[in-house]
């Protein structure tokens, strides 16, 4: 199956999951920064810089989740197909490498999904994670009550992910 195809796949999966995780729309979507457009040479070129300077960045991950849980404050994924998972660097180009780093650094999740299959687990696992905004909550009534120790324990589930 193509990666277009699980990926479309996956969606699937989401849509059939809104009802459960209202959260899932609209802040689940996908990032068309790989489309293949159409036209000549020429104008498949003025479509690129048009986007280009619209803000298109190359490497970006192919979905974004906009919803923190588990202390991250939002879930990337970049697919590929299952059967590039034993290419070098799991198939991800350098500039995808270095887009999930970032975000890694900047306090999300960011995952490589082999297929609709792993993307739905890396998914799963995620909603069931407290919401990070929770997470922060209940720090600040523990402060309140002055619970710093306990207040202590949760920040730190929480930026250890930062």
């Amino acid at each position: 199956m193509s990666e277009h195809n699980e990926q479309a796949t996956f969606f699937d999966w989401i849509n059939l999951m809104i009802p459960t995780y209202p959260e899932l729309h609209p802040l689940f979507f996908a990032v068309p920064n790989g489309a293949n457009l159409a036209g000549d040479r020429r104008i498949r070129a003025m479509q690129m810089n048009k986007l280009k300077r619209e803000g298109l960045v190359p490497g970006v991950s192919d979905t974004v989740f906009m919803a923190g849980h588990g202390g991250y404050l939002g879930l990337v994924l970049e697919f590929k197909t299952p059967e590039r998972k034993s290419e070098r660097d799991g198939g991800l180009s350098e500039q995808q490498m270095e887009f999930l780093r970032a975000a890694r650094m900047q306090g999300y999740m960011a995952a490589v999904a082999y297929g609709a299959d792993d993307a739905v687990s890396i998914v799963s696992r995620y909603l069931v994670m407290p919401k990070t905004q929770s997470m922060i909550y209940a720090a600040l009534r523990c402060l309140e009550r002055g619970d710093n120790a306990q207040a202590m324990s949760i920040l730190r589930d929480i930026t250890l992910k930062w």
